[in-house]
Order: structure tokens, then C-alpha cells, then sequence
């Protein structure tokens, strides 16, 4: 394993953007032998996929937990079948932003990966606030994948 990346942290929603960060974190984590942390943040997913969800599952709380775990495990099988031995799935729930950053803190990360920007609903009113905030914030090296 290399001494300089042993944790890689990754944060996704399930959107495009995060599926490209995904598969960076995953080249890095299987090219340095890395540990790779997933987190998803609940706050930050699609309101449509839930309520379309919700009529499945139910309701909006076992719609929502749905959908993290076919996210999480979508992210944990990509980065098993390119070749990382050890992946730790979290879900957590709050500002996406200082969730990323705890996760990383917690996990020890040494390099974070993030999307430009998620899906959430004000991603769009503020492009890329949560990467920006994690680029001002971070103790560690971070990748924003376009």
C-alpha cells in the first residue's frame, strides 16, 4: 500500500457528475492499493427519485433509505470489480459540505474526491458551493472532477 494514499473519500448522489468522481476515486484507490471510504448525504439526493420511490417502497423515509443503498452498493461493486480490496460505505445526513469534510476527518482521508456539483435541489442556485467549501476547508489533498 502507498505510504502517501492509504484512504481515498469519494462523495456521490448517484448524479452523472458524481459517477465521474466515483470512478477517479476508484483508479486512485486501486492504483495506490487504497482503502476507499463512499458517502452518500442524504439531504443532497433527488426529491423526484424519492417521491418516485415512495410509491414503491411505501413512504418517503424507506424511499430515501432505498436509495442510498442502491447508490452505496452500485458505488461498492464498481470499485470491487476494478480491483479495491477494502470499501466502507456511509450515509449520513446534514450540509453536504461539512458531512464531507467530518467523514474525511473521521476516516483519516488523504484525498477527498467530489463532483462539481450534485443534483440536489439548489445545486443549481449554488454551483458549486459544497465543492468550494470543502476546497477552503479540507486538511487533505482534494480532486474536483468536472
Amino acid at each position: 500500500m502507498s505510504d502517501a494514499i492509504k484512504t481515498v473519500l469519494v462523495a456521490t448522489d448517484g448524479s452523472e457528475s458524481a459517477l465521474r468522481a466515483e470512478a477517479v476515486a476508484i483508479k486512485i484507490a486501486a492504483g495506490c492499493g487504497s482503502r476507499l471510504v463512499v458517502v452518500t448525504i442524504s439531504r443532497g439526493l433527488p426529491e423526484a427519485e424519492i417521491r418516485h420511490l415512495a410509491h414503491t417502497e411505501g413512504d418517503v423515509s424507506k424511499a430515501r433509505h432505498a436509495l442510498i443503498r442502491r447508490i452505496l452498493d452500485a458505488a461498492k461493486e464498481r470499485a470491487e470489480g476494478a480491483g479495491v480490496n477494502e470499501v466502507c460505505l456511509v450515509s449520513e445526513h446534514g450540509d453536504p459540505a461539512k458531512v464531507i469534510l467530518s467523514v474525511g476527518e473521521r476516516e483519516q482521508a488523504d484525498v477527498v474526491v467530489i463532483g462539481r456539483r450534485g443534483v440536489g435541489a439548489i445545486s443549481k442556485l449554488l454551483l458549486g458551493s459544497v465543492s468550494k467549501s470543502i476546497i477552503d476547508n479540507a486538511h487533505c489533498a482534494i480532486t474536483v472532477v468536472p
